[in-house]
């Protein structure tokens, strides 16, 4: 049984400190330095301060969590007095959008399962390193600091609803971000409509879409605090990891491609390239210089259109005036060792048709960030090539949601940076603590609630 639960959440008192914009910071696990420099000048108190202290010469978690202890004290932070669910809407516009998008979903606590359960669905791998740093975060500050991304099968949009028929006129948290995207916030703590919400999520898997690392890196924290309080009430807080939830069918929400660059490939020939390809695909050769603006929209288009009947990639390299539409032959799967249910995942058959079999490329090439670059700006990954700063390039179309699922659904596991959720969710917004005398409330006391007359009410 899936459980969420409502929580006392930690968050800024942005009136004391200025415009939540200033605050909040990313949630990626990994950010580059100069992102890392950038959050840290805008304010004193950004959350980026205490999610990636690395970005400090003082650095150690240590002096981090003394520094979240000290916020606390001085009521920069501040917790809730009630138990709540915080319903999220995210307000953005993609660059051919002309009206906004809307993504609702909510934050609250979700139970922590093993995956073999089939309540917790992933489709990614993670890296021990990540996760190890992950823990020592978590032990360190004794609390969750940034959520989780997960999605739920809900087509009528029933959990939000419930939600928003809960929330006031006035949202709790409404700002705009250093990149224009609009975050809102209701703070929802009415017991029925917790309860409602929690009973109707009771059956359903939840999919992880974001953060694998973190999810693990919670297991692991669990593990280790059951471990050492083996008495601990079984709704310690422990036992809960902070989650980001959104409806699958939500009309806001957004998959981004993730382009694959190559840094530099050693004793690389384009002309025997081309013809290793060949055993797998229609090879288009275009006579288009993607340097320039108007030749790389017109095959984009033409990428868009021959997607819409198959498997198709770009691809550039650096030194070349050349770019090629790559169609796949999909009579040549049964040469690949491609899982049925991953057939038609386009990254899946890059992997294996192009980087396996053309380049050579083993399982652990394929999936390290120091040889690639994930892009999902097509003119940014063009650039890239353009100027030397990656010799090949590989534009693809995005994963779908339904391609997700389906893989999570059978167990499978997507190459490395898959899926692209857009926007990323916020962090800075909500805190949990994880200490183990921290009990979270059940929402559906004694496991589950009796339904009368189209209203929950509690089991007796």
């Amino acid at each position: 049984m899936a459980r969420i639960a409502p929580f006392r959440g930690i968050r800024y008192d942005a009136r004391r400190l200025g415009p939540m914009g200033l605050l909040v910071g990313p949630s990626r696990d990994v950010i580059s330095a100069e992102e890392k420099s950038f959050f840290y000048n805008l304010h004193d108190n950004n959350f980026c301060r205490l999610l990636h202290p690395n970005g400090r010469q003082d650095f150690s978690f240590e002096q981090a969590a003394q520094d979240f202890q000290s916020w606390l004290e001085m009521g920069y932070l501040t917790r809730d007095p009630e138990p709540s669910i915080y319903l999220y809407e995210i307000q953005y516009r993609m660059e051919t959008d002309l009206k906004p998008r809307r993504r609702t979903g909510f934050i609250s606590l979700l139970r922590l399962e093993d995956y073999g359960r089939g309540m917790i669905r992933p489709h990614e791998r993670t890296f021990n390193r990540v996760k190890h740093q992950l823990v020592e975060s978590i032990s360190c500050y004794q609390a969750n600091l940034s959520q989780i991304f997960t999605l739920y099968d809900d087509p009528r949009q029933e959990v939000v609803k419930v939600l928003r028929g809960a929330a006031g006129a006035n949202p709790d948290t409404d700002f705009v971000d250093t990149e224009g995207i609009s975050h809102t916030i209701w703070r929802i703590s009415d017991p029925s409509a917790l309860r409602e919400a929690a009973y109707k999520l009771r059956r359903k898997p939840f999919y992880i879409a974001d953060g694998h690392h973190r999810y693990e890196a919670c297991l692991d924290y669990r593990r280790r605090m059951r471990h050492q309080h083996p008495n601990a009430h079984p709704w310690s807080s422990f036992n809960f990891t902070l989650s980001y939830s959104v409806a699958m069918q939500d009309p806001g929400l957004t998959l981004l491609p993730a382009h694959r660059l190559i840094k530099k490939m050693a004793g690389f020939k384009l002309s025997a390239f081309l013809k290793k390809l060949e055993r797998s695909f229609e090879v288009e050769e275009l006579d288009l210089d993607l340097g320039q603006e108007s030749n790389l929209e017109r095959f984009m288009r033409l990428m868009r259109d021959r997607a819409k009947k198959r498997i198709v990639f770009g691809f550039l390299c650096h030194g070349s005036n050349k770019s090629y539409l790559l169609n796949f032959k999909p009579d040549t799967l049964q040469q690949m060792d491609i899982h049925p249910v991953k057939e038609e995942l386009d990254v899946e058959v890059l992997s294996r048709a192009v980087f396996s079999r053309c380049l050579d490329l083993g399982a652990q090439e394929r999936g390290n960030e120091d040889f690639f670059i994930f892009e999902s700006n097509y003119q940014k990954a063009v650039a890239k090539v353009c100027q030397g700063e990656a010799q090949l390039c590989f534009l693809v179309n995005p994963t779908r949601m339904g391609q997700v699922k389906k893989v999570a659904d059978a167990g499978l596991f997507m190459p490395r940076k898959s899926s692209n959720f857009f926007p990323k969710v916020a962090a800075g917004l909500v805190l949990n603590p994880m200490a183990p005398d921290q009990i979270v409330p059940d929402p559906l006391p004694g496991g589950g609630l009796r339904v009368k007359a189209g209203k929950p009410a509690l089991n007796k």
